[in-house]
């Protein structure tokens, strides 16, 4: 009994001792903190990022969890639940919406220490643009000026440090030389080339950033290396021995320099500086190349592999009732909290996306916190899913190695749940998505369109514009099929042969290929209505959503229709299936015109539809 009674005294001394060491594991906590900004003037539109350190008593906390709520005029416009890393420090981007007015709160919380700090939103003012590098240009209506074809870098001065987030301390010390890259101004810069009949085609260019002081930043370009804009004075620097590095942005054409040609440099106007103002409203530049001299070697990093602006773009429909197609179990899955790289990781791939469309009038933003999602399938199965913050989303996208986005297909359940197509353990992040393409409205599939756009499986031709009647090419059907079932890009699958390796669309091309799926045309050759009704049912029968048909039945399915008579009896096959589902219809005149040329609002209708038959399954 003593024996017995020992035990018990010592039981309590030990949760004891236990309770009160969990009060005190954490004596000291601190969170110090920075954002960039060498004023701290931020505004409605501005982008922050924000960098906290967790320490306790001097000793860094890593895998703490940490909070982020940050409030404008008292409204949540942007939460995030992190982990520090090994140094103890977290890392959010916060893009403060351009609609924003009053105080601007940020309280950031993790190991029982809640840290805030605010300030009024005011305008943080302006970009200026005050000359070039290594080049001339000249805006419309000026007198042009020659530069020669072998320039392989140029470059534009800005008046502040556009490359980088300087280390705007608040609080404490972070031991970092600056806050990162400023990734938005990568996408800023679009680079064109005028063809014969005065049209001008994108041809890619490559954006070179530094880091940071350390990294070269304070670096000073000669004052002989740089033009002002007319009516520009430039002020030379430290010592007068030109600009800093920081403040200018230099870039590589993706293609050599052609002599006795124009090109036309584009800038978007959501550029911006470390103290987050912006551009204001997008520049164009132009600049000359000489009739001869020079040659036209290209040595300041080559072509990038940059996809022309007119990528592949398709639009959606409405969903049909159409019968279910060959059973796929729907599993369920449990989100959980992305980890602070993967976090960051999201971050950087959703704003270069965003940067990407907001050219062709479309605008995407994040609605909800990442999450990781365990599938437990090796195969693409639907999957519904819960624990997303997926208020107001219209698609989840899955956030790639490589730092691009692939749209997964997408239902947003009523329950709170969200019902994705995915494969093995992805990172999603919940978009909102909304296009304003200059030649869709009115048009008869406006709604349709739009709402492909949504979910990201179509884009636009460049300049904000559609193009609803153009004909669809054998890679754009390919490449937009893959966004519509969430396959993304894989640069390593095997070269197609017959295909141009360096071309925007090869990737989309050698993917589908490896995954049995092939347009039947050639990548720049327009695709007709059944060769694309063959892709799609090839795309069934990848995803194991094949119904069973046979000849007698695909006969009597399409017997309304009264010029399929040249079809196979394969072809016919695949296009009953197609037609008994929904996703095919016909014209409404008794006719599907199985050979015309494939538009794009048609394939994007298809698209969508079929996105909806995946996510229909049970």
């Amino acid at each position: 009994m003593k024996k017995n009674r020992k035990a018990i005294v010592f039981a309590i001394v030990a949760m004891a001792l236990t309770f009160s060491l969990s009060l005190t594991a954490f004596a000291a906590p601190t969170i110090d903190y920075s954002t960039n900004g060498a004023a701290n003037r931020y505004g409605p539109g501005a982008e922050l990022i924000l960098i906290g350190k967790v320490t306790d008593s001097g000793i860094v906390i890593p895998n703490a969890e940490a909070t982020v709520t940050v409030t404008a005029g008292g409204a949540v416009i942007h939460y995030a639940k992190l982990v520090t890393d090994s140094d103890g420090l977290f890392r959010t981007r916060i893009s403060v919406p351009t609609t924003a007015t009053g105080t601007l709160s940020i309280e950031m919380a993790a190991i029982g220490k809640t840290v805030t700090w605010s300030q009024d939103l005011r305008d943080p003012g302006m970009v200026e643009i005050t000359g070039y590098i290594d080049c001339v240009g000249y805006r419309e209506g000026e007198t042009p000026v020659t530069i020669p074809s072998s320039t392989s870098k140029l470059g534009i001065l800005f008046e502040s440090n556009v490359n980088y987030y300087n280390n705007r301390l608040i609080q404490g010390d972070l031991g970092l030389d600056s806050l990162g890259y400023n990734e938005r101004n990568r996408d800023c810069f679009t680079l064109y080339k005028q063809n014969t009949d005065g049209t001008f085609t994108d041809i890619g260019c490559n954006v070179e950033l530094v880091e940071s002081d350390a990294a070269g930043g304070n670096t000073l370009i000669p004052m002989n290396r740089i033009t002002p804009l007319p009516g520009v004075d430039i002020t030379p620097g430290p010592n007068n021995g030109g600009q800093s590095y920081k403040d200018a942005i230099f870039f590589t054409p993706g293609e050599a320099l052609q002599p006795n040609t124009v090109y036309k440099l584009v800038i978007d106007g959501r550029l911006s500086g470390n103290s987050s103002a912006t551009l204001g409203a997008d520049q164009t530049f132009y600049f000359q190349t000489a009739a001869t001299g020079g040659g036209s070697g290209n040595t300041g990093g080559g072509n990038t592999g940059a996809a022309p602006t007119p990528s592949p773009t398709p639009a959606p429909a409405t969903p049909s009732p159409t019968p279910t197609p060959a059973t796929q179990p729907n599993t369920a899955a449990t989100a959980e909290p992305a980890t602070t790289e993967q976090t960051a990781a999201a971050e950087t791939a959703v704003a270069t996306a965003a940067a990407n469309s907001a050219a062709n009038n479309i605008q995407i933003e994040t609605v909800g916190a990442p999450v990781a999602v365990a599938s437990g399938s090796e195969t693409p199965a639907v999957t519904t899913v819960s624990g997303i913050e997926a208020e107001g989303a219209t698609v989840m996208a899955m956030v790639n190695e490589d730092g691009t986005l692939t749209p997964v297909p997408t239902k947003i359940n009523a329950d709170g749940t969200v019902t994705v197509l995915i494969s093995g353990d992805v990172l999603l992040v919940p978009l909102h998505v909304e296009a304003d393409f200059n030649d869709v409205a009115g048009h008869w599939a406006q709604d349709e369109i739009n709402r492909a756009a949504s979910l990201m499986i179509i884009e636009g031709v460049g300049g904000g514009d559609f193009n609803p009647t153009g004909a669809v090419t054998g890679a754009e059907a390919v490449t937009m099929l893959l966004r519509a079932i969430g396959l993304p890009v894989d640069k390593d699958a095997p070269a197609l042969g017959g295909v141009d390796q360096n071309a925007w669309y090869a990737g989309a091309v050698n993917t589908a290929a490896a995954h049995g799926l092939t347009a039947g045309a050639l990548p720049d050759q327009p695709m007709t209505r059944i060769q694309t009704a063959e892709l799609i049912y090839s795309v069934l029968d990848l995803l194991g959503m094949k119904p069973d048909m046979t000849l007698d039945l695909a006969k009597a399915i399409l017997s309304g229709f009264t010029d399929l008579d040249g079809l196979t009896d394969e072809q016919l096959i695949h296009m009953g299936v197609l037609v008994e589902l929904g996703i095919f219809k016909g014209n409404g005149d008794g006719t599907m015109t199985p050979d015309d040329v494939l538009q794009r609002v048609h394939i994007a209708s298809l698209a969508v539809r079929l996105q909806d038959i995946i996510l229909s399954a049970e």
